[in-house]
């Protein structure tokens, strides 16, 4: 009888143990304002070492609401957890990094290496990343 019990209460645990972070996902666009010497290298951008794709290169600060924010920056969509960050450059070297904590409605991120600077409206993020 006693297992009976102790099966579906292990069970129960082990999923909640298991599970991520449950909230809406953010939309996060990335670029660099810092212009580079493309013949020699591209800033790539990793979250929890994951590759997202090269950072795009933008001479201007983007808003919400830019018309050239969808088609200028890097975008992808992240749940609320803690990220880390990292730009860098085709040899490998990390050129920025830090840490990106996601929660409803809002974003902060703190960098240890160059500058990440975090902008949050709503579920929409943006980040705007400078090499050291």
């Amino acid at each position: 009888m006693r297992s009976k019990i102790y099966i579906p209460s292990l069970l129960l645990l082990f999923l909640f143990s298991s599970c991520r972070k449950i909230g809406p996902e953010h939309k996060v666009y990335v670029y660099s304002t810092q212009p580079l010497d493309y013949s020699v290298t591209k800033l790539q951008l990793y979250i929890q070492d994951d590759y997202k794709g090269e950072i795009p290169y933008i001479n201007e600060r983007l808003w919400f609401g830019d018309d050239s924010l969808e088609a200028k920056a890097l975008i992808f969509t992240l749940g609320p957890d803690k990220y880390s960050v990292i730009a860098k450059d085709q040899l490998g070297n990390s050129k920025a990094e830090g840490e990106m904590k996601l929660k409803k409605n809002s974003a902060s991120v703190n960098s240890v290496i160059g500058s990440i600077h975090s902008r949050a409206k709503g579920n929409d993020v943006i980040l705007e990343i400078s090499r050291n």
